[in-house]
C-alpha cells in the first residue's frame, strides 16, 4: 500500500511548519514531529478482517522537496497525494512545476500560495490547474483548513474503497 503524501515545495520550510502544527493536519501525518512513527490504527479501530490491515492507509507521509524534479518523483508511484507550492520572487519555475504536476498526475491536489507581488499570477494559477490559490492575509490559517479537508475527503475515500473491494471479497468466498 503506498501511503498517501503531502509534499512541500517551498525554500523557507515555513509552510511545513505550519502544517506540522495544524491539530488537524497532525494527527493524519504518518510519523510525529520527531520524525517517530505513530501507531498504526488507533486503539479503539480493530481491523476488519485478518490479513486486511496492511491494506489500509495508516498515515500521510509529510515530504519537503527543494527541486522540481525530485518533487515530480515522489509522484511516480502514485498514490494520493496533495502539493502545496510556494512561489518565490521568479514564480516561472514554480508554475512550471504547477503546469507539469497537474498534466503528468492529474489526481494530485496542488495549492499554491503566494505573497501580494503574485497576486496577477493567480488566474494563471487556477489555469495550470491549482485546487487553490491563496494570498495574504491568514494564508497559514487557510492553508492548514484546506489541507486538512482534501486530507480528510481523500482519507474517507481511501476507506470506501478498501472497505467496498473487501466487503466484494467476503461476498465472493
Amino acid at each position: 500500500m503506498l501511503y498517501p503524501q503531502l509534499v512541500v515545495y517551498e525554500s523557507d520550510r515555513r509552510l511545513a511548519t505550519w502544517l506540522r502544527e495544524a491539530v488537524d493536519v497532525a494527527v493524519k501525518l504518518r510519523y510525529d514531529l520527531d520524525g517517530k512513527s505513530k501507531a498504526q490504527r488507533p486503539e479503539n479501530e480493530q481491523p476488519l478482517s485478518p490479513g486486511r490491515c496492511e491494506k489500509r492507509a495508516t498515515g500521510w507521509l509529510l515530504r519537503e522537496a527543494r527541486q522540481p524534479s525530485a518533487c515530480l518523483r515522489l509522484f511516480e508511484n502514485g498514490g494520493p497525494a496533495v502539493l502545496v507550492i510556494q512561489l518565490t520572487k521568479d514564480a516561472a519555475s514554480e508554475l512550471d512545476l504547477l503546469e507539469r504536476t497537474t498534466r503528468l498526475y492529474p489526481d494530485v491536489s496542488a495549492i499554491v500560495i503566494g505573497n501580494d507581488d503574485h497576486r496577477s499570477l493567480e488566474l494563471l494559477a487556477w489555469e495550470l490547474g491549482a485546487t487553490a490559490v491563496l494570498f495574504p492575509p491568514r494564508v497559514g490559517e487557510r492553508l492548514q483548513e484546506i489541507v486538512s479537508g482534501i486530507m480528510q475527503s481523500v482519507t474517507d475515500e481511501l476507506r470506501v474503497n478498501v472497505d467496498g473491494n473487501a466487503n466484494a471479497e467476503d461476498q465472493s468466498q
